[in-house]
C-alpha cells in the first residue's frame, strides 16, 4: 500500500482535531453546568452554550493551538503517554491563561468560573483521545507514516525496530536495514512478525535514502566511537528530515534525567535523579495511593465480599492466604491474597515436581508453573487469570506496607538471590502491580523481573504509576502472561 508523506496535511488534521476537542470540551462543560443548575436549584445561575459568542472569542482556541504548537506537538512523533503528559501541562497552562483573561475582560456573564474549571478537567481526556483516534486511524491506513531506514542490523537495531513498530501511535514505516556485515546483505530480519531486508553496506546510505524515499534515519550502532558517530550523523543529517541516534544506555535510568549543555566544550551532560530517594516524592506516592483507594473503595469492597463467598463454596480452608514478604528496606510484612490453592499445596508441589522433571526446571527458572498447576483450585484459576487474587492487597496499601504500583513483593527466601539488585528494589514498598506486571508477567524469568524492578525504582514518577495502572487494566482484560 502506498505511503502518503505530506506531513503538512497531518499537521492541519491535528490542528482541526484539537479545535474539535476544544469546542467539545467547552460544550460538555456547559452541559454539565446546565445539569447542575437543575440539581442545585437556587445555587447557580442558568447558563446555556453561547455558540455565537464563542465564535467571536476566537482568541480562546487560538491560545490553545499556539501553546500546543510551541511544545512542538504538531511535528514531533512521541509515544501516546509521553505526548499526553505534555498535553496535560499545556492544557493546564492554557486554562489558567483563559481564566485570567476572562476575569480581566469581565466576560464571566458568558463563561463562568465553574465552566472553565469543568472545561479544563474534560479537556485532559478529550484532547488525548481525539488525537489517539485520529493518528491510529490514519496510520492504520498507512497515511502520513514516516519511512525509516535503520543503520545497523545487530541486537540494538532489532530491539529499536521492534519498539518503534510495536507502538502504532508513532506512525513509523520501517523500510529495512543497512549493515557492514556482508553476511547479512540480502537477508531479512523478522521484526514483529514481518520480514525486513538488509539492503547493503552503511557506506552506501546516500544511494538507499534516495532510492527508498527515506525521511528518517535511525543510527543503532552503539559500538561506534564518538568521533565516527559524530561524522556519520553529520553526513546523514544533510539528506533526511530527522536522525535518531540509539546510544548504548539500555537499562540506565534516564526517564527523570535532564540534558545540560556546555557550549564552549560542545559537550552534553546527563543529570540523572532518583525521585524515590526524596521524602517528598515518597509522601506524594503515599497520598496518591490513599486517594485512589478511597475513590474506588465503593467498587472494590463488594467485589472482595463476593469473591470471598465463592472461595468458601469452592474448597475448604480460609478465604485469605497470608504470607510473609519483603517490604521496604527488607522489613517483613504479611502480604494478603485470596487463597487460590489447596491447603496442602507444598506437598502437592513436591510430588508433582518429582514426577515431572521438566516442570522442576521451569519452577527453578520462573518460580512458577506455566499452564496446569495441580495446587490451584477451580476458582483459584479464574482469580489468577484475572489477577483478582491480589485484590485484598488493597488492605496492605492502606496500612502503608504496599503501594498500588511498585516492585514485585519478593519472598523472604528470594532475598539472597536478588544479589546487587536488592538494595535498589527495597528502597520502596512493593506494589500490587508494577512494570513487571505489564512486561510479560509469568513469561519473565527471575533475573528479568529484577532488572525491570530496578528500572522502575530509578525512573519513578506519578505519571509512570498512572501509565502502569492503565496498562495493567488492559493486560488483565486480555489475560496476558497469567498462570
Amino acid at each position: 500500500m502506498k505511503i502518503f508523506k505530506n506531513n503538512s496535511i497531518l499537521i492541519i488534521a491535528l490542528i482541526l482535531a484539537d479545535l474539535f476537542s476544544f469546542y467539545v470540551s467547552l460544550f460538555l462543560a456547559y452541559q454539565i453546568r446546565y445539569i447542575l443548575f437543575y440539581l442545585l436549584p437556587g445555587k447557580l445561575v442558568p447558563m446555556s452554550f453561547p455558540f455565537i459568542s464563542f465564535l467571536k472569542m476566537w482568541w480562546m482556541p487560538f491560545i490553545t493551538i499556539v501553546l500546543i504548537w510551541t511544545m512542538n506537538l504538531y511535528k514531533q512523533r512521541l509515544p501516546f503517554w509521553v505526548e499526553t503528559s505534555i498535553l496535560i501541562k499545556v492544557l493546564t497552562l492554557n486554562s489558567v491563561l483563559i481564566f485570567a483573561m476572562v476575569s480581566l475582560g469581565k466576560l464571566l456573564d458568558e463563561v463562568s468560573r465553574g465552566v472553565l474549571i469543568l472545561f479544563w478537567f474534560i479537556s485532559l481526556f478529550i484532547f488525548p483521545i481525539s488525537r489517539l483516534i485520529l493518528k491510529l486511524t490514519l496510520f492504520n491506513f498507512n497515511v502520513f507514516k514516516e519511512r525509516i531506514l535503520i543503520l545497523g542490523a545487530g541486537k540494538t537495531a532489532r530491539d529499536s525496530a521492534s519498539g518503534l513498530l510495536h507502538d502504532k501511535y508513532l506512525g513509523y514505516h520501517l523500510v529495512g536495514f543497512l549493515d557492514d556485515d556482508k553476511r547479512k546483505w540480502g537477508n531479512s530480519l523478522e521484526i514483529c512478525g514481518k520480514k525486513y531486508k538488509v539492503f547493503g553496506s552503511i557506506n552506501h546510505f546516500k544511494k538507499f535514502i534516495k532510492k527508498l524515499s527515506i525521511s528518517t534515519i535511525i543510527i543503532a550502532m552503539p559500538s561506534l566511537d564518538a568521533q565516527s558517530s559524530s561524522k556519520l550523523v553529520g553526513k546523514v543529517q544533510l539528506l533526511v528530515n530527522k536522525v535518531i541516534v540509539v546510544p548504548d544506555f539500555k537499562g540506565v535510568a534516564l526517564l527523570n534525567s535532564e540534558l545540560l549543555t556546555l557550549f564552549d566544550q560542545r559537550l552534553f551532560l546527563i543529570s540523572i535523579k532518583n525521585n524515590l530517594k526524596s521524602k517528598t516524592s515518597q509522601a506524594i506516592k503515599r497520598i496518591f495511593d490513599l486517594a485512589l483507594c478511597l475513590a474506588f473503595s465503593w467498587l472494590i469492597l463488594p467485589i472482595i465480599g463476593i469473591i470471598a463467598l465463592l472461595i468458601k463454596r469452592d474448597s475448604k480452608g480460609p478465604v485469605f492466604f497470608i504470607q510473609e514478604r519483603a517490604g521496604k528496606n527488607g522489613k517483613a510484612f504479611n502480604c494478603i491474597k485470596f487463597r487460590s490453592m489447596v491447603l496442602n499445596s507444598d506437598e502437592v508441589l513436591k510430588d508433582y515436581l518429582s514426577k515431572n522433571p521438566e516442570k522442576k526446571l521451569e519452577w527453578e527458572e520462573f518460580k512458577k508453573i506455566k499452564g496446569y498447576d495441580p495446587r490451584v483450585t477451580k476458582i483459584g484459576r479464574f482469580l489468577r487469570k484475572t489477577s483478582l487474587d491480589e485484590l485484598p492487597q488493597i488492605f496492605n496499601v492502606i496500612k502503608g506496607e504496599m503501594s498500588l504500583v511498585g516492585p514485585r513483593p519478593y519472598l523472604l527466601s528470594e532475598l539472597p538471590e536478588m544479589q546487587e539488585y536488592k538494595e535498589t528494589i527495597l528502597l520502596t514498598v512493593p506494589g500490587i502491580t508494577g512494570l513487571w506486571q505489564i512486561s510479560g508477567r509469568s513469561e519473565l524469568n527471575f533475573n528479568e523481573r529484577l532488572n525491570i524492578d530496578v528500572w522502575y525504582v530509578l525512573n519513578w514518577s506519578v505519571w509512570l504509576d498512572l501509565e502502569i495502572l492503565f496498562k495493567t487494566l488492559l493486560v488483565v482484560i486480555k489475560r496476558e502472561g497469567a498462570y
